[in-house]
């Protein structure tokens, strides 16, 4: 259940693929396509004929792709309420679940009056492999299953927001993001995929907060990237700096 290599003009083949179904949808009145464009296009990427997206199965959940023989999840989030799913469908199909992970963002304001669109200006959050530990937090207890296969996929997009103001400030609020790449691609299965998630600036030893400022992640799934980490054997607690708990590196082959 490998993912295919996937070069830019077949993202961009999936695009108008996808782009031509919502037109038609919308022609026929249909409104089950309100997705955003990166799980739209992917689902093209993964499967172009559209017979196969969206399937309402026996057991009930609607798969997002499902050929007959394997069910394709597409994920960029909610990554708890895809584990509930995955216990009703594991038993009964394989499913593979890819998940997006942003690298570089480049952001585009839209006017609400005449709907014209601001040239873009690079976002200075980025994603990494390491991002994927917020999706493995709530996923990890199912790779030993072996119907199930998980992917990650770091992608460049475009984010479009409109600008609204707010007393002083001109706030802005998210209203889809596009596909312009696919930068890597990897699956995690073992302790040494978790190893090759660490980054390399990372110091040693380290603190909960420095571990933070290197991966950009927050308190909350900062803590539970470092628990699944631990649990994984790839990192353990040495002792504390101050009030803080210090972390290193387990050496290769573990305890």
């Amino acid at each position: 259940m490998d993912l295919p290599l996937t070069k830019p003009e077949q993202l961009a083949q999936a695009e108008a693929l996808y782009c031509r179904h919502k037109a038609l949808c919308a022609e026929r009145g249909i409104g089950r396509l309100q997705e955003k464009s990166v799980h739209g296009i992917l689902k093209f990427l993964l499967a172009p004929d559209p017979c196969h997206h969206e399937v309402k199965l026996p057991e009930g959940p609607v798969a997002d792709i499902y050929d007959g023989e394997t069910i394709t999840e597409i994920q960029t989030g909610a990554y708890p309420a895809l584990a509930k799913k995955l216990e009703r469908l594991l038993p009964y199909y394989k499913v593979r679940v890819v998940c997006p992970i942003v690298r570089d963002r480049y952001l585009h304001y839209i006017n609400k009056e005449d709907g014209s669109i601001e040239k873009g200006r690079k976002s200075p959050l980025h994603g990494a492999r390491v991002t994927s530990l917020v999706a493995l937090s709530a996923l990890d207890c199912f790779l030993e299953d072996p119907n199930f296969s998980l992917f990650f996929l770091l992608v460049d997009v475009s984010e479009y927001r409109t600008r609204k103001a707010v007393g002083y400030r001109a706030k802005s609020e998210k209203c889809d993001c596009v596909p312009l790449c696919i930068a890597d691609a990897w699956t995690v299965q073992s302790r040494e995929d978790y190893k090759g998630l660490l980054p390399e600036a990372l110091p040693e030893p380290f603190t909960a907060e420095q571990f933070g400022k290197v991966t950009h992640l927050r308190a909350r799934k900062r803590y539970f990237a470092l628990k699944l980490l631990q649990n994984h054997s790839v990192v353990r607690q040495i002792g504390r700096q101050g009030r803080a708990y210090l972390y290193t590196k387990e050496p290769q082959g573990g305890l």
